[in-house]
């Protein structure tokens, strides 16, 4: 869930009956400007507690982190002469991008345990929608939304239904149940860091990022980081077998050194025992 305000006006934060309350308002007056909501929200009468000290202030908290919760990302940048409508479109902008020719022909084969396993990427799992499918090469991670079942398509969500199937499109892609040793090791990632990945059990999705209106050059960006990506690890020299001559040579040349070293040892033991015989 998104996290709730830091500043001190987060003791002023309505509790959870409250929130509901205001998310159900603003699901009902998206239309409405932050600026006219906040005075709405202010025309209550009688005031609930947590609106009484410092109500404007408080409004606008409250709102905000209302909004966060019903659009499951940080909305710390809602104007106030902004409809909840415009600014839902403004993101929708924001993460629309124009499909690279450079990934014409190219589709998108790589699922999140060949990027854990063989790339050596870490994945990381967020509660804030716009930063999914987020990769920091600098320090080799890849943001993945956790909460998939918000993403089914339902009329109050908020969002264009296009923008949420594309986006749990994204997840089936990486999250493959159809073979056993994707299905295993997703199996693994749910227990341990329990995310909600039920959309790509079943879902069968395009891989061509020129489908994508939203995420096309984010998932060109990760292809190319696993294509690019060489092992730096026994464990991922184990897992490669994307150049088979150079995974075999690796192995061969490991267990030609491994045989060396363990004749050298069977000869050393074996010159200890005899200079004792001796």
């Amino acid at each position: 869930m998104p996290k709730r305000p830091t500043s001190t006006l987060a003791c002023f934060i309505p509790h959870a009956i409250e929130i509901v309350y205001l998310v159900s308002f603003l699901k009902t007056n998206k239309d409405m400007t932050l600026r006219e909501a906040k005075a709405a929200l202010l025309a209550i009468n009688p005031k609930p507690a947590w609106l009484v000290v410092s109500s404007e202030d408080a409004a606008s908290q409250a709102l905000l982190f209302a909004a966060s919760v019903f659009l499951m990302l940080s909305t710390s940048d809602w104007q106030d002469a902004e409809t909840l409508d415009c600014y839902v479109r403004r993101i929708e902008l924001q993460a629309s991008s124009p499909v690279v020719k450079a990934s014409e022909g190219l589709e998108i084969r790589v699922t999140a345990r060949s990027l854990n396993q063989v790339a050596g990427i870490e994945l990381i799992w967020t509660s804030d929608l716009r930063e999914h499918l987020h990769y920091d090469a600098a320090h080799r991670n890849l943001s993945l939304f956790r909460h998939a079942s918000f993403l089914k398509d339902r009329p109050d969500s908020g969002y264009p239904s296009e923008y949420l199937r594309e986006t749990a499109s994204t997840l089936a892609i990486l999250f493959p149940y159809g073979e056993s040793a994707d299905r295993r090791w997703n199996r693994r990632v749910r227990r341990k860091a329990e995310p909600d990945v039920e959309v790509g059990i079943s879902t069968t999705v395009s891989r061509n990022p020129q489908d994508y209106k939203f995420w096309s050059q984010k998932l060109v960006i990760i292809q190319n980081a696993f294509q690019s990506s060489r092992p730096t690890s026994l464990r991922q020299w184990y897992y490669d077998t994307r150049d088979g001559s150079q995974y075999y040579a690796f192995w061969f040349a490991a267990i030609a050194v491994m045989m060396t070293l363990l004749f050298g040892l069977i000869q050393s033991i074996t010159g200890i025992l005899q200079v004792l015989k001796d």
